[in-house]
């Protein structure tokens, strides 16, 4: 996920020479510097580990993970280029703003359209296929992760040019887009307005899989039939949602009581590196496989999805 301060239009620093902080360029900088680079690490790992799982299991689940790294982990580049930009504060700045600026915003937007495609994904693992049943699944997933792909690409063609261009802030350390340019502040309103519609359904959506989660443990009489195991997918789903939504909520001026105090201010600009790496964390935290590759020197064995029956109908768990 990724740098859309693009959204947060209120200028509370209009002027760069002026800061909402009491640390330096430089410092700030070192603190997003290594912020992005740990978690840069950790989501090249799990890149890698996601590629050899899903070579194993042949998991749509598992390839959607491994797509949403990919565009993670590019995200998180930016940010590294971004903090080293800070670092030096490099003042005439055009194509940087434009090329690492179009591919940030367009790599978070792309990130959300893919969490929301996860949830949809578990909703439908939840209620046995519910969508387009008669579809098959990896051409529908395929699809649809295209369509992922070709709504973000507008996004990314109408920031890289120059004009059009969002500019990183040293006031606020944030990328901004400024509502004197026309073609800007619409990309951005477009882009708001989908990312909200998304983060709306995705919430609409995971009431609905913890719905059917308590019924199914309500209606069972082995307590063993349903447990923490069985719902870590949802809870990955969940947990990256969240850090999202707190974001744009941050953007949207909602929680615009963040920039009021200089030990917060700087809450948004780490937030938003902390949701370009959350799928690395979410995922090291709920996959099993991955965390067993991390601390485990074992001779690689393959990995057998385990299953469960619920009202007789399969459940894949990691």
């Amino acid at each position: 996920m990724n740098n859309t301060e693009s959204f947060n239009t209120t200028n509370l620093v209009n002027d760069a020479s002026e800061t909402i902080t009491i640390l330096t360029n430089v410092q700030i900088g070192l603190i997003y510097l290594f912020t992005s680079l740990s978690l840069f690490f950790l989501q090249i790992f799990t890149t890698l580990n996601l590629y050899k799982i899903n070579n194993l299991k042949k998991n749509v689940t598992f390839k959607i993970m491994l797509n949403h790294s990919v565009i993670a982990s590019i995200s998180l580049t930016c940010h590294i280029t971004t903090s080293i930009i800070t670092i030096i504060k490099v003042e005439d700045k055009i194509y940087f703003d434009s090329i690492i600026g179009s591919i940030l915003e367009s790599s978070y937007f792309c990130c959300v359209e893919i969490m929301f495609l996860l949830t949809v994904n578990r909703f439908d693992i939840m209620y046995n296929n519910i969508i387009l049943p008669k579809v098959e699944r990896k051409k529908l997933y395929l699809y649809t992760m295209i369509f992922c792909y070709s709504m973000a690409l507008p996004f990314l063609i109408g920031y890289i040019i120059p004009e059009n261009r969002l500019e990183f802030n040293f006031g606020t350390y944030e990328w901004f887009c400024y509502s004197h340019k026309p073609v800007t502040s619409i990309l951005c309103f477009i882009e708001n307005k989908l990312i909200l519609s998304l983060l709306t359904i995705c919430c609409i959506l995971q009431i609905l899989i913890f719905t059917k989660v308590i019924y199914l443990r309500c209606i069972t009489s082995k307590k063993n039939i349903l447990s923490f195991h069985d719902i870590k997918f949802v809870i990955h789903a969940v947990m990256c949602f969240f850090t999202v939504l707190i974001l744009e909520l941050i953007w949207n001026n909602v929680l615009h009581f963040v920039y009021q105090t200089e030990l917060t201010s700087l809450i948004p600009s780490l937030l938003s590196i902390f949701v370009a790496g959350s799928n690395s964390v979410f995922t090291f935290c709920f996959v099993r496989e991955i965390r067993k590759n991390i601390f485990c020197c074992q001779p690689k064995k393959k990995f057998v999805s385990t299953t469960i029956l619920l009202e007789k109908k399969r459940v894949t768990r990691f």
